[in-house]
């Protein structure tokens, strides 16, 4: 019962997020007055451009070439930048959750599971394991004893490997010149908000991060605790939760590389088309 009211909980919050991102779609498109093509004069208005927000992408496209004359590329751009606003309101979105998160933390905790699983989740034992100012060894081994969940640990391994990748992928378009700096303001939701679900939805406690963080060399300390029990098979212990860790690795790759505007953009064709 807990885990469905979770579930329908995370599924109204993405139903949210993705209404929200399609309502500023409309909102942006509709305060452009027309879209202006410099070779033949010719416009397309905001309201046929929205018209074309619920058709395939692909038509979507094709009626912005026709209705507008662009090339492929200039329309590409438009959707690029129609996107762009939409991916700013949901970092912004990420970003609050977490500042929720680390403030609310225990009122969260309560909601899900009640006040006994806040009791247990701040009782001595657990904090005392994670302690900030403990030395590397003994803080790796809190770490591991504070992760012993399922569910919670395919969430954290997903996420961590998620987080790797998007960082090479952007670091490659940026040193080739396609990709853009708000792509590494993705790795900090990324990174912590699915781990953080599952340390409040599933194994029912606050996340060792909240202690071990509150200082810069406890965070790097935790962090490569967090790293080293990837490595060493300590998150994703069995083949099942290795399956279901790779399986949401791609389903997390696949959303950033469809609504994450991570798909290089073309740059504007330099040939001139004669009349």
């Amino acid at each position: 019962m807990t885990v469905n009211r979770a579930a329908n909980f995370v599924q109204n919050i993405l139903k949210g997020l993705n209404t929200g991102i399609q309502l500023l779609q409309v909102l942006v498109l509709a305060i452009k007055t027309a879209v202006h093509d410099p070779s033949n004069k010719s416009h397309v208005t905001a309201k046929e451009v929205e018209d074309t927000l619920e058709e395939p992408e692909l038509l979507q496209r094709r009626r912005c070439q026709r209705t507008t004359r662009l090339s492929k590329s200039q329309c590409h751009s438009l959707e690029h930048a129609t996107a762009s606003n939409g991916i700013m309101w949901g970092l912004v979105l990420a970003y609050t959750l977490m500042f929720i998160a680390q403030i609310q933390g225990s009122n969260i905790l309560a909601a899900i599971h009640g006040a006994d699983a806040v009791q247990k989740a701040l009782s001595d034992r657990m904090i005392e394991s994670v302690r900030s100012n403990l030395a590397r060894p003994d803080l790796c081994v809190g770490y591991a004893a504070a992760h012993f969940n399922s569910a919670s640990n395919v969430l954290h391994a997903s996420a961590m490997l998620a987080t790797l990748w998007l960082t090479v992928y952007a670091s490659t378009l940026f040193f080739f010149g396609h990709g853009h700096p708000k792509h590494f303001l993705y790795l900090p939701p990324l990174y912590y908000l699915p781990a953080w679900v599952g340390h409040f939805v599933f194994q029912k406690d606050i996340p060792a991060v909240f202690t071990y963080g509150q200082s810069i060399q406890g965070l790097i300390n935790g962090e490569r605790c967090a790293f080293q029990d990837l490595f060493h098979g300590g998150i994703a212990r069995t083949p099942e939760e290795f399956v279901g860790s790779s399986i949401l690795m791609a389903i997390m790759i696949g959303g950033l590389m469809r609504f994450g505007g991570l798909w290089p953009e073309p740059r504007p064709s330099k040939r001139i088309k004669r009349a």
